[in-house]
């Protein structure tokens, strides 16, 4: 019977310590978050978001394309997203946002133009794979710089 008693002890204790990792974890993650937190309405969050798994969908097209060395798709793709939105939305979206964080979006779109560019003059798989992986670091760039948080 004290055998199982101290079973159950050891189980219940082991259930609560991981029980408190658990929840600390949750609790202070804000705090250990290194990233710059971005203030933004729900509104502009869901659309920021709806934008980057756009652009994180395209740039597997890309790579798709760039495995079939399709380069029509490539030219097409990264040409789509080489162009900035100048819609008055947009532009008012950009604006309630840190200049530090609106200046990777140029990067991007520069990066995207570049490749499109590229891709129709050269037709060379390793070299846009390249300036793919030059895109991507500004993805990166951000994602491990920043994060969205609504107001």
């Amino acid at each position: 019977m004290n055998n199982n008693l101290g079973i159950i002890m050891k189980f219940s204790i082991t259930v609560f310590v991981f029980t408190l990792i658990f929840f600390s974890n949750n609790i202070f993650a804000d705090n250990i978050d290194g990233r710059v937190a971005i203030k933004v309405s729900s509104k502009v969050k869901i659309q920021i978001l709806e934008d980057m798994r756009k652009n994180l969908t395209s740039i597997q097209l890309i790579v798709a394309a760039l495995a079939n060395e399709d380069f029509e798709q490539v030219v097409k793709i990264a040409g789509e997203l080489g162009s900035m939105d100048h819609t008055e939305e947009a532009m008012m979206r950009r604006k309630s946002l840190s200049e530090e964080y609106r200046s990777l979006g140029p990067q991007l779109h520069m990066g995207f133009q570049s490749l499109s560019r590229d891709a129709r003059d050269f037709g060379d798989v390793q070299h846009s794979l390249g300036q793919l992986s030059n895109v991507m670091n500004v993805c990166v760039a951000c994602h491990q710089g920043y994060r969205l948080e609504v107001e």
